[in-house]
């Protein structure tokens, strides 16, 4: 973010950021607009940035210069080290930054609920004021498209249930007008939060479990958390295999078991019922059940129960081991796949960039 006064200088105390799932480091477009704050109209004829290095770096560095000239005070200074998933800069990503052009603004535009709701909400013919929003926004022609779809939907979806009703006047002018009394805290900002309204009236509220399957219903109308289920995911396959091996089970059983095991699904076979039904009446809601589920889905087809992601190098080495294990025919002469993804390489390209691929059977590539 930037301020809107004359400053001459600009430090910025470090060069990542967190976007709301992870700590990175700063796009060159993000970078610009904050540094480009230096210099004062009239005043100045050109501005001064500074990037501080890594808190650790510094505390390092001070303890180097207390330790003199002395190489036995020096290899006696303890080093400071990073906290754990640290995401690190230097002077190198600080010129990359500067010379690297910012990248190209693109328009997501998103047509939800509490949007359509927002513009009912004000009256008038809250249909056509949207899809007027539409034809105003930057998107390009084939996303106007889908997003003239989707508020179509979403106002079908909103008559449908009841919750706004269209009325015309004398002059045969229409409008659409709220039926309920909403809080203004009130959202359904997410495509299926019309089946959970309808869902929760399957629970009951008399349940010493209905808080808990009240976030299960509402977990499940959400994005996939990609990481919580993965480490779920990791945790179920991990006490499963050492059950079976305490078993006995054999090696190629195990692995066609553990295939089966994933996160944990609370009501699913009650929420896949309420699903069927509700689609009956908004088929297109299916797409998004689809969308939730890609994670495990995707998983599956791509032997997820063998992918394996280190992500520990990422403080030191801005890398991720991945392997890939697939079962040969038969469950014959395994083979495995192992690459690093350059996470700084990645950033900068947008889209995973792959290196140091290693390909052969298990048994070749064990360590």
């Amino acid at each position: 973010m930037g301020i809107n006064v004359p400053i001459h200088t600009v430090v910025l105390t470090q060069l990542t950021k967190f976007d709301g799932t992870k700590m990175r480091r700063l796009r060159s477009r993000e970078f610009h607009q904050i540094v480009g704050r230096a210099g004062r109209a009239g005043f100045d004829t050109e501005g001064m940035a500074i990037a501080l290095a890594p808190e650790h770096e510094i505390e390092n560095h001070k303890a180097l210069l207390k330790a003199g000239d002395d190489p036995k005070k020096q290899r006696c200074v303890k080093k400071k080290q990073p906290p754990e998933g640290f995401v690190s800069w230097n002077k190198q990503t600080f010129e990359h930054l500067i010379e690297k052009p910012p990248e190209k603004l693109t328009p997501r535009m998103r047509i939800t609920h509490s949007m359509v709701l927002s513009v009912v909400s004000r009256g008038g013919d809250a249909w056509a004021n949207v899809h007027q929003l539409i034809a105003d926004s930057a998107q390009t022609p084939e996303e106007k498209i889908k997003l003239n779809a989707r508020a179509d939907e979403i106002f079908g979806t909103l008559l449908e249930a009841g919750v706004v009703v269209r009325e015309t006047d004398a002059e045969g002018n229409p409008s659409y007008v709220l039926t309920v009394d909403l809080p203004e805290d009130f959202a359904l900002d997410q495509p299926l939060s019309p089946f959970l309204l309808a869902a929760l009236d399957l629970l009951d509220p008399e349940s010493d479990t209905y808080a808990l399957d009240v976030i299960s219903l509402v977990e499940a109308t959400l994005e996939n958390p990609a990481k919580v289920l993965r480490a779920q995911e990791r945790k179920a396959r991990d006490a499963a295999m050492a059950a079976m091996k305490a078993d006995g089970v054999e090696y190629e059983e195990r692995l066609e078991r553990l295939a089966e095991v994933t996160y944990p699904k609370p009501l699913e076979e009650l929420l896949d019922r309420a699903f069927e039904l509700y689609c009956q009446g908004v088929p297109w809601a299916r797409d998004y059940f689809a969308e939730h589920n890609e994670i495990r889905l995707d998983g599956d087809a791509r032997s997820a129960a063998y992918l394996s992601i280190d992500e520990s190098p990422e403080a030191e080495q801005h890398l991720w081991h991945v392997r890939q294990i697939f079962l040969g025919e038969n469950a014959d002469g395994d083979f495995r796949i192992e690459a690093d993804v350059n996470l700084d390489a990645t950033q900068e390209e947008g889209e995973v960039i792959f290196k140091n691929y290693r390909v052969g059977f298990v048994e070749d590539l064990a360590e």
